[in-house]
């Protein structure tokens, strides 16, 4: 909620994702400021059988949309799909937004929300994002062997 209440603009749309493991505490606190807020959406997690997802909308506190997604868990691919499912629910709502810019749970602002803007601006319509060579490593103990039959 600390980084919510640093920036939080009433012109601008918030995405918040939260995990499944996250803690009650804070999934309260997510779901008031919701209902308080009508500019911030929340998307729930929901346990999916046998790992796949699907995407439900329907009606949420003063009508804004909720999305049940699995637990985030960090490096894992819902991540990135949980990022994905936040910029289509902002593209649905009624506000032209011109910016996103995506915060993790433990990233902290270093600048204020018109220095960003002004740096967005600065970027013309460009990417600024890092691209870094696959480190290999990473992967090496999620190898898994593959078991085929009754082996005698």
């Amino acid at each position: 909620m600390f980084m919510l209440s640093a920036f939080y603009r009433p012109h601008n749309e918030y995405c918040v994702a939260v995990s499944g493991s996250a803690d009650w505490d804070l999934k309260i606190s997510i779901a008031e400021a919701a209902k308080c807020f009508s500019n911030i959406n929340v998307m729930k997690p929901k346990k999916i059988k046998k790992g796949y997802s699907t995407t439900v909308y329907h009606n949420y506190s003063l009508s804004r949309l909720t999305e049940y997604r699995p637990s985030i868990e960090w490096g894992s691919f819902e991540v990135i799909n949980s990022t994905w499912a936040c910029v289509e629910l902002l593209a649905k709502t009624e506000t032209k937004w011109m910016y996103y810019q995506q915060l993790s749970g433990v990233d902290v602002p270093l600048k204020t929300n018109l220095e960003m803007v002004k740096i967005l601006k600065s970027l013309n319509n460009t990417v600024n994002s890092e691209v870094a060579t696959f480190q290999n490593d990473r992967i090496l103990s999620k190898q898994v062997g593959c078991h085929l039959g009754n082996q005698t």
